[in-house]
């Protein structure tokens, strides 16, 4: 009988537990008050992992206590720290992510945000009474903003020029560039590598030597080494209109694989044919968007000719396949 209550509280303690998401309703409130979560549940202090979310227009506020929870805490609106010694105590490993448009706020210079080992991860006497996104505040590094002094795209005849800077940067890994038709859908053009940790301002800079035709939109992501993901606000620049052309690459084809990439938006129907040298038809693809990847490790070593029609559109390339 010892021995399965035994064996039962192995797998009671051993059992991986789930992370939940809490998240603050639009009315907010003080964080204990089950009333402030989404249905009527206070994030725990127990928790492993779990993930709180205060949205845009919400403020979750901490008065005259002390809250502990261990996880990560989302802030789209504000947290905010009111009366005397209020503190927030995240376990190792947490992490506080102010975006764009959220907030930390205090009412005392002593009221804090501890992770881990620092407990003054967030300290209002030093770091002041505003923390405003987007911000990081983990146990290492403290209060970290992201800042980006500026970003900037300029038409170049055919291509784009894209230059920006950042004044520091604390367990930064590469910035993601991305670029949209549209401003709404973007996708990931080139990956750009950062120092890693600097308090002194780095430049950087990416020519689109291949971008879309008239009006185009691009952004920066940047990614930690952590994970921690940041998305910075659009610039606009307008290329003049070029004729229809596409790129085809890697070109050789060495691994049964190629992608293109079109100098104009995909709309309505869009075909790629694929000849070889004698002209006959070898494969016929959709075309779904101005950047694609296609399986061709069915195609021969030799000499193809790659047929592009949209529309009234139609563009030829020459690709050689090993």
């Amino acid at each position: 009988m010892r021995k399965i209550i035994a064996l039962i509280l192995i797998l009671s303690v051993t059992l991986e537990s789930r992370a939940a998401t809490y998240t603050a309703t639009a009315a907010g409130g003080e964080w204990t008050d089950p009333a402030t979560w989404v249905g009527g549940v206070v994030p725990p202090s127990a928790g492993a992992g779990d993930v709180v979310v205060i949205p845009a227009g919400s403020t979750v506020t901490i008065t005259n206590q002390t809250v502990t929870f261990n996880g990560t805490v989302d802030v789209y609106g504000t947290l905010s720290l009111d009366g005397f010694f209020a503190a927030l105590d995240l376990g190792t490993g947490s992490v506080v992510n102010v975006y764009a448009g959220g907030q930390v706020t205090s009412s005392f210079f002593f009221n804090r945000i501890g992770i881990g080992s620092n407990p003054f991860a967030y300290w209002a006497l030093f770091d002041g009474n505003t923390v405003s996104g987007p911000a990081t505040i983990s146990e290492v590094s403290g209060v970290q903003p992201v800042e980006l002094i500026f970003f900037t795209a300029k038409a170049n005849g055919s291509v784009v020029e894209l230059a920006w800077a950042t004044a520091s940067e604390e367990n930064f890994d590469y910035f993601a560039l991305e670029r949209s038709a549209d401003g709404e859908h973007f996708v990931e053009i080139a990956q750009i590598n950062g120092v890693g940790n600097s308090n002194t301002r780095q430049d950087y800079d990416f020519v689109d030597e291949f971008p879309l035709s008239g009006r185009s939109y691009y952004r920066l992501r940047s990614v930690d080494f952590d994970g921690y993901t940041e998305v910075f606000d659009y610039v606009m620049v307008e290329v003049d209109e070029q004729p229809a052309d596409f790129v085809v690459y890697p070109n050789p084809v060495t691994d049964g694989q190629f992608a293109i990439q079109t100098n104009f938006e995909i709309t309505g129907e869009a075909t790629l044919t694929v000849f070889d040298s004698m002209g006959s038809i070898k494969m016929t693809l959709p075309v779904n968007a101005w950047q694609q990847s296609y399986d061709v490790s069915g195609l021969e070593h030799g000499t193809y000719i790659v047929r592009l029609m949209h529309g009234r559109q139609v563009v030829t390339k020459r690709i050689l396949v090993y």
